[in-house]
């Protein structure tokens, strides 16, 4: 972390990560533009919001299939550690050791702890070991994991922002039991894989840009209370001066409850598997 001196209001309680200095250029096939939409849909109505601006931007083609899960490749080295301006971890360039990818680069997000040199092994035969791919079912329990799949063949979803992890608490004959950074627990098949170890860049979550203009280089937009909006922006505006949001309870710019009640659709298929 790297903080400064109140030279002026902005740097005051400013304190920010340091991001590692590539020494080897991002490959062309793994790099592209990507025009963002910035929440933004086909006709310019607003579905997601609080983004837009900041800088022009390339996209890291990150590796989620954990090298087709170990059948393409069992083993790679870290060439080298990598910022990527799309996610708060740091993303490592692998260079596959042996199989049909061998002499291949390809992105990976790169483990807490793990430095360039460092061998990493996919499939059911690896070591149980930071920054190794395995399926779940070999995990030992109480173990960190992150890179997590909801399901099996279809690529890591799940646990994958930067400093985060999950545990391991249960394994069953069909299923193991996640704990989820949000503490939610959930069944996953033990047929899913993962990786061992937490994301990196452990300090992401204590860092304070210091001023509103490095937020907006995050593609950022600024947050607008409800209240001080018109009736037909938000469920709470409208009124003359300060006056109360008029309801029993808070709402959400979409007009649920906020606060104190469950939203989710009871009969959503996936509330089996959340414990």
């Amino acid at each position: 972390m790297k903080s400064y001196l109140p030279i002026t209001a902005g740097l005051r309680h400013r304190k920010v990560s340091l991001f590692p200095s590539a020494t080897i250029a991002i490959p062309k096939s793994l790099k592209s533009s990507w025009k963002r939409a910035f929440g933004r849909n086909n006709i310019g109505g607003i579905t997601s919001l609080h983004k837009g601006g900041g800088p022009k931007k390339l996209f890291r083609h990150i590796e989620f299939s954990f090298a087709n899960y170990g059948k393409d490749a069992e083993s790679a080295i870290i060439l080298d550690i990598h910022y990527d301006s799309y996610r708060s971890s740091y993303i490592a360039l692998i260079l596959f050791l042996d199989g049909t990818l061998k002499g291949t680069k390809k992105y990976i997000l790169l483990t807490n702890n793990l430095k360039k040199g460092h061998t990493l092994f996919f499939g059911p035969k690896a070591p149980i070991q930071e920054g190794n791919s395995i399926p779940l079912y070999l995990v030992p329990l109480g173990s960190n994991i992150y890179n997590i799949e909801l399901i099996p063949n279809k690529g890591a979803a799940l646990v994958r922002a930067g400093g985060s992890n999950a545990q391991l608490i249960a394994l069953d004959t069909k299923y193991a039991i996640i704990k989820l950074p949000s503490g939610e627990s959930r069944l996953i098949s033990k047929n899913a894989y993962c990786v061992m170890g937490s994301v990196s860049h452990s300090t992401h979550a204590l860092q304070r840009l210091g001023k509103a203009g490095s937020t907006r280089h995050k593609s950022r937009r600024p947050v607008v209370r409800g209240v001080a909006m018109n009736p037909c922006d938000h469920p709470h505006g409208g009124g003359e001066g300060r006056s109360p949001i008029g309801r029993k309870l808070p709402y959400t710019h979409f007009g649920k409850p906020g606060r104190g009640i469950k939203t989710r659709r009871s009969k959503k298929p996936s509330s089996h598997y959340i414990l």
